[in-house]
Formats: C-alpha cells, structure tokens, sequence
C-alpha cells in the first residue's frame, strides 16, 4: 500500500507521523500549559500581595516569600518545566515584571 511506513528504531525511540502545538526541544507543552500557567499565578499573585503589603521589598525578601509560600507541587512543575523547556518557557508563562524573580526562584529550587 501507497503510504505504509516499516520504521525500525532502537530501544527508548518514539515515532510521531504528526506533531501539533507548540514542542520545545522535543516536548509538548500545549498540554501543559494550563498547568504552567496556573503555577506561574500562584507566584504572581504572591509577589502581588507582597507588593500591597512591603512595596519596597527587596528581591532577596521576594524570593525568600516565594520560597516559603509556595506550594511543593508548584515547584517541582515549575522545576521540571525549566529542566526541559529552559529559559524560554519560564519567560513565557510568567507575566514580564515578575520574571526575573521567577528564574531566581525556580534557579534556586533547580540546585537544592
């Protein structure tokens, strides 16, 4: 038959005949960018009320606010989303003032 494939392939090899969404060095993460995005707004909204409440907080006291608020499921998504994604993602699930700390943080987790 006309469009019949024999693929031989090692061990641990994937075939995909059609890719859809947005791959990042070899990972789909369409489907889990609202999973991203929702750990990306519990950050946010952390930094936010650490705004309100200490508007001249230092990015050390950001970090270490982050640090004890977040939630453990938060960081190891986030974690591994850099792993594999790298800089690129968390630049884009995370709104542009909070960035720098985002890779701070997630830079901080990704060593402990």
């Amino acid at each position: 038959m006309a469009g019949d494939r024999n693929i031989q392939m090692g061990t641990g090899g994937n075939y995909i005949e059609n890719i859809a969404g947005n791959y990042i060095q070899g990972n789909n993460y369409e489907g889990d960018r609202q999973a991203l995005a929702k750990s990306a707004k519990e950050i946010q909204d952390l930094l936010k009320q650490l705004e309100q409440n200490n508007p001249s907080a230092t990015e050390n006291e950001q970090e270490n606010f982050v640090n004890t608020n977040v939630k453990a499921t938060t960081k190891t998504k986030l974690v591994s989303a850099a792993k594999e994604g790298g800089v690129a993602i968390i630049e884009e699930i995370f709104d542009s003032p909070y960035v720098r700390i985002a890779k701070s943080v997630i830079d901080g987790w990704q060593k402990a």
